[in-house]
């Protein structure tokens, strides 16, 4: 190991005039030239394995600085899947990762389907019991007019004189009834006001839910310009074929907020199927322009190897085509194409 540190010029001199190394001056060689400290000890050539008695070939080592993981994975057993139509190759290890990943997602998708569940459930119980809970104020309500307008017909100021007692009496009831209106009126607004609140709520999620599926099947609305200039067309659409401007657009409370008895169009589906009529009823009207185009042209004759037609008999042939659909007038015209 000195030898190999101290001498590595004189070693490749050597080399040079001898043109052989012996194990010690070619590691010192080595070591000058890569740089190294020079700490390098002498390898023994590799050697091959010796072959086996069954006369097949041993099994080959490892490559030196390989990653061990790539040549497992490159070792491991593998798999042909087929994965939306096309052949994927995919190692065990694959298989089963990926398989854990789907059950992961599997199973907090359900849980979160759950949650939603068990909110809805709860939700309706709440709206069940703010239901039983109005209409018992409004029986409530309806008993205590009744009673205060029969106590109403009382000649208060003569049965104080008769009757002090009874006055004193029927005046407490009377108070007492008025409170319990009152609290009566107070609770139900608030209930009212709570199912309001509880209905804008789940409209909001609602319109949520349903622009995100507009947006799946309309990705190009994402641009908010494109998506604000064919809601226009729409709604121009729709109000063309008798839809009221309530039913399209919807109506706001004084508060800004949305009035849900008239929230507009929100169902995506809705929203498709009138975009499809905008845009054909689009393709119409330059169809009809063009064919008017073609109606237009004067009378010249074509003259090909078959008789001559007259470009207006086509203009003739495509308007008839319009108006009955028929697959007869469509080879007929295409014929004079030909």
């Amino acid at each position: 190991m000195d030898n190999a540190t101290s001498q590595p010029a004189d070693a490749g001199n050597a080399g040079a005039d001898t043109g052989a190394l012996d194990t010690n001056q070619a590691a010192a060689v080595l070591a000058n030239l890569l740089g190294d400290d020079g700490n390098i000890e002498a390898k023994q050539p590799k050697q091959e394995p010796p072959a086996r008695e069954d006369g097949q070939e041993p099994p080959k080592p490892a490559e030196e600085g390989a990653n061990p993981d790539e040549q497992a994975a490159a070792d491991e057993e593998k798999f042909t899947v087929n994965i939306d139509g096309t052949d994927v190759e995919l190692t065990k290890s694959e298989l089963i990762n990926g398989y854990k990943a789907q059950k992961s997602s599997t199973q907090k998708f359900e849980a979160a389907a759950a949650l939603r569940k068990e909110a809805e459930q709860v939700a309706e119980k709440a709206r069940a019991e703010r239901q039983q809970a109005a209409q018992g104020l409004q029986q409530a309500q309806s008993v205590l007019t009744a009673q205060l307008q029969e106590q109403n017909r009382i000649d208060w100021d003569a049965l104080l004189e008769q009757d002090p007692i009874e006055y004193q009496k029927q005046k407490h009831l009377y108070d007492k009834r008025q409170a319990a209106l009152q609290d009566i009126q107070i609770r139900g607004q608030q209930l009212a006001a709570q199912e309001h609140h509880e209905r804008l709520k789940s409209y909001v999620q609602t319109v949520q839910t349903e622009q995100q599926e507009l947006l799946a099947k309309l990705p190009e609305w994402k641009d908010a310009a494109k998506k604000s200039a064919e809601e226009k067309l729409i709604a121009e659409e729709l109000l063309s074929r008798g839809f009221e401007p309530e039913r399209v657009y919807g109506k706001t409370n004084p508060d800004g907020t949305p009035d849900l008895s008239a929230p507009g169009i929100t169902d995506h589906k809705i929203i498709l199927l009138a975009r499809d009529a905008m845009l054909y009823r689009q393709m119409m009207s330059k169809a009809k322009a063009a064919a008017q185009k073609v109606s237009n042209l004067p009378q010249r004759t074509v003259t090909p190897d078959a008789a001559p037609v007259s470009i207006d008999k086509r203009g003739q042939q495509f308007q008839q085509l319009k108006k009955s659909g028929s697959p007869r007038d469509a080879v007929g015209l295409m014929a004079n194409f030909v």
